[in-house]
């Protein structure tokens, strides 16, 4: 390659990667912009996943429901007073919603899901509600409508209204009424239908008050909470330390 050619590459070269001053800066910020736009096109249409999730978590929700039907207490629990079972502290302690189901079954769902066992108990717990209480959010948590967490406001909120046909009203009444609310403010919406409309659920939102914070999740599974009072209070699996000490819901 003689010399003149030599220099003309080089100079055709250095154009590509610096273009030259007299390139209109209009014309080059339109570019960028347009591959931005194609660029983000891809990942954006990834995140839309989220409402496969959404149907997921209504699929795990059933088959947790359909297991823990499979383990009522009767079959499988000594019965109180008799030797081993479970003590009348414990037994109070758990979530209203697993009363009727074995002890054991948390242990099952732990092992199998690879969580700790407070874990397994709040989605056994949850599962159970939102699939026979609340059969209208889990159809639109099924069909890809609503997210995992603006269910579980309507699982700690509606749930919990024990007349099954005010609870449907409920329901329908909030539902009907979701548009583009986020979790928090659906549950803001959701307290202020259910303290209306429901007296013996006051006590129980109360304790979901004292309980809204922060929560931030530990690789152990444990989990760290503020409460409003500001005291912050760590919850371990077994093998860590000391369970959270929470009122169940």
């Amino acid at each position: 390659m003689g010399p003149g050619v030599a220099a003309r590459a080089r100079r055709t070269a250095a154009g590509r990667l610096c273009p030259a001053d007299t390139a209109d800066p209009v014309d080059a910020a339109a570019a960028e912009l347009d591959r931005l736009l194609a660029t983000a096109a891809a990942p954006l249409a990834r995140a839309a996943a989220s409402r496969e999730i959404a149907r997921l978590s209504a699929v795990v929700a059933a088959s947790l429901a359909e297991f823990a039907r499979c383990r009522p207490a009767t079959a499988f629990d000594r019965q109180s007073g008799q030797r081993g079972a479970m003590s009348a502290a414990s037994r109070a302690a758990r979530p209203v919603a697993l009363t009727e189901v074995s002890e054991w079954a948390v242990d099952e769902v732990a092992l199998t899901l690879r969580i700790p066992g407070p874990a397994a108990t709040a989605q056994l717990a949850e599962a159970l509600v939102l699939d026979e209480r609340l059969p209208g959010t889990h159809q639109l948590l099924a069909r890809g409508k609503l997210s995992p967490a603006h269910a579980r406001q309507m699982i700690n909120v509606v749930g919990p209204v024990a007349d099954d046909g005010l609870r449907a009203d409920i329901e329908a009444h909030v539902l009907g009424l979701l548009g583009d609310e986020t979790p928090p403010q659906l549950g803001d919406c959701v307290r202020r239908i259910v303290l209306r409309r429901d007296a013996e659920a006051r006590p129980h939102i109360a304790i979901v008050d004292q309980l809204r914070a922060a929560w931030w999740p530990f690789d152990d599974g444990g989990l760290a909470v503020t409460p409003p009072n500001g005291e912050i209070r760590v919850s371990h699996p077994p093998r860590c330390g000391t369970d959270l000490d929470l009122p169940p819901y």
